[in-house]
């Protein structure tokens, strides 16, 4: 497993509608089977400091990747993946900012498969610079799929922030799950819903530290999920340590530590 060591900064003035940051990749386009394995990011900084003149405009950031998408022809393969990444946003102007210890943000035509990753992320936001209306953050700040199964299994996410559940304009400005930060399931034209998730073996939870306020409070909600979404759970469970039943293989995993579990490196 290779080791990636980072700390790096975005700064742009951009009249793009969104900008995408990854330790390893900015932007993924999948067109065909696509693998992202054996990936060990070690104390990772990222410091956003980004102005986008358009107020509709997207920031997307990853311990990993920034965005993947996955076309009708794609199956894509995420495993055996170690992150710890400090992200921050300094400055900007951005709506709509998804933030994830693995990957900012997946739109998934087809299959997709998620197994054996342990994300440890820290979020830091400076909210009196920066301007922005709807914030998502997890493991995967947001997921979306369309026509085929999204299946997510043996993944413990531990996320610590200084927004978590903040109410803004008559919803959740700052919206942080363990597992993915926010859910979406494509309805086809005619209103039916193909495909879903599957969900085995996710563990993890939120710390909310506000230091300037003295306040602190978690949270060990590992995703959101709309109505009509469609999916399958199993061995899911909020929690700040691995509980005896968690099922993940000793054989990848150091399980020394039931409260930081991490894929072994040997």
């Amino acid at each position: 497993m290779g080791a990636a060591f980072a700390s790096f900064a975005f700064a742009s003035v951009s009249n793009s509608s969104v900008i995408m940051g990854g330790v390893l990749i900015g932007t993924m386009r999948a067109e065909s089977l696509t693998e992202i394995s054996n990936v060990n990011v070690v104390d990772a900084n990222i410091t956003c400091l980004f102005e986008l003149k358009s107020e509709s405009s997207s920031l997307r950031v990853g311990g990993v990747v920034g965005y993947v998408y996955g076309n009708d022809y794609s199956a894509i393969n995420i495993e055996n993946i170690n992150t710890v990444a400090a992200i921050s946003i300094a400055k900007g102007k951005a709506s709509y900012n998804l933030v994830g210890g693995i990957v900012g943000a997946a739109s998934i035509n087809k299959l997709c498969n998620v197994n054996n990753c342990a994300s440890y992320l820290s979020i830091n936001i400076d909210t009196q610079n920066s301007y922005m209306q709807k914030n998502y953050f997890g493991a995967f700040g947001s997921m979306s799929t369309r026509n085929d199964i999204v299946s997510i299994s043996n993944v413990f996410s531990e996320i610590t922030t200084n927004k978590i559940q903040d109410v803004s304009h008559g919803y959740f400005a700052y919206e942080a799950n363990a597992i993915i930060g926010e859910t979406h399931q494509a309805k086809q034209s005619n209103g039916a819903v193909f495909g879903g998730y599957s969900f085995e073996n996710l563990f993890g939870y939120i710390k909310q530290v506000n230091a300037s306020e003295e306040k602190s409070a978690k949270s060990t909600q590992l995703y959101n999920l709309p109505s009509h979404v469609i999916y399958t759970e199993k061995n899911c469970l909020g929690c700040e340590s691995l509980p005896p039943d968690h099922s993940f293989d000793a054989s990848v995993w150091n399980l020394t530590d039931l409260s930081h579990p991490k894929i072994d490196t040997k």
